[in-house]
């Protein structure tokens, strides 16, 4: 009989179901709508001077960087033989909410069609403002272009390279306004994530899911330094870790979270975490989000944190972005945690782990063979 449990370190999970379901729809796979509100810049490719324009400045930014795995990959995208398969595109990202891709991933089946990254995402508060304003102008424009083809005169022609010449401006501007360090590294994020989504499927996903739980320890860890913590609560902690990953980033029961944790700390040590004497029971229920843990940690009185400040505790340790990167899905933590082995301008994160984050990115990148590029 086949071995239903996937062992990883001390936890044991559901082989059949190991990861949560899509928490958003900026992911969207085998359709022609990219996202709900993004606005796919399919103009781009209309002018093909501007096209190579685009494809030589992303060229010219990954030669910058020197060679490595992530210019690889970024140079097989670039220049694929079915086209350049980084795209730009605007309006996916909510600023009103911490769940922010830099852009959304189109397959058809195992090829991959197109990344497409968010300007919006890239560009910086200061220069946000204008981007939308050449966005505005250029959705304008082709409204008239298509306004311009349903009339029938003799001035149709005329009218028509007329507006032309005025959307090939502006697309010349916007590709010109673009950070192309940022664009690159949202890329690479955009495509490792991926690459993790794929792993779930295949050999290698308990390796994956290990390293980047080890990894969230450390950050955690990190996090709480130079806090009075008695040494004999450390296992609490370490308890409490594991479960407020598992709720944030498993598709499994809470009683077959529980049954991991007792696999992995012992029947007692967890009775008596969620079922203390003389203390309210820990319900599961109260912990959903990955910064729940300030919650828990408080509700065990272990310490007393408001989540804000565990949310800047972490950021000092891992990046500012991290905070938008946690309450997603697995695929882009562990994106976001290769993606900072490199000097990395749209995260601009520190290295946390660099023996663990290599090992995550060659595992990751062992899934590179699944697409079709």
């Amino acid at each position: 009989m086949e071995n239903n449990k996937l062992e990883i370190g001390n936890l044991f999970f559901n082989k059949n179901k190991t990861i949560r379901k899509e928490k958003n729809m900026l992911l969207q796979e085998n359709t022609e709508d990219y996202s709900a509100n993004m606005l796919y810049l399919s103009v781009l490719n209309q002018f093909q001077d501007l096209k190579d324009a685009y494809k030589k400045n992303l060229n010219n930014t990954i030669q910058k960087i020197g060679k490595s795995n992530k210019t690889r990959v970024l140079h097989s995208m670039i220049n694929s033989k079915g086209g350049n398969k980084c795209q730009i595109g605007y309006g996916s990202v909510d600023f009103n909410t911490l769940k922010q891709i830099p852009g959304i991933v189109h397959m058809n089946g195992n090829t991959l069609n197109a990344i497409v990254i968010d300007l919006n995402y890239i560009n910086d508060e200061l220069t946000r403002a204008d981007l939308a304003k050449k966005i505005i102008k250029l959705k304008n424009q082709i409204d008239e272009k298509i306004k311009i083809q349903t009339i029938i005169d003799d001035l149709v022609d005329f009218k028509l390279e007329k507006i032309d010449i005025e959307i090939k401006k502006t697309v010349s501007e916007i590709i010109d306004s673009i950070d192309y360090m940022k664009a690159v590294d949202a890329y690479y994020y955009l495509f490792l994530s991926k690459l993790v989504k794929l792993s779930y499927s295949g050999k290698g996903k308990d390796k994956i899911f290990l390293l980047g739980k080890d990894i969230f320890d450390i950050i955690v860890e990190r996090a709480l330094t130079g806090l009075i913590i008695p040494e004999e609560r450390y296992d609490e902690i370490k308890i409490a870790v594991n479960f407020i990953f598992m709720k944030q980033y498993l598709n499994i029961t809470d009683a077959n979270i529980k049954t991991n944790l007792i696999k992995g700390f012992g029947k007692e040590l967890i009775d008596s975490f969620f079922e203390p004497e003389n203390y309210p029971k820990i319900k599961f229920s109260d912990y959903d989000n990955i910064y729940d843990l300030a919650k828990l940690l408080t509700q065990k009185e272990i310490l007393n944190m408001p989540p804000n400040t565990l949310k800047q505790r972490i950021k000092n340790v891992a990046g500012e972005r991290i905070e938008e990167v946690l309450p997603l899905n697995f695929e882009n933590f562990i994106g976001y945690l290769v993606s900072c082995l490199y000097p990395n301008q749209l995260f601009n994160a520190p290295v946390i782990d660099k023996d663990r984050q290599d090992r995550l990115e060659k595992l990751v990148l062992n899934f590179k063979s699944k697409l079709i590029i």
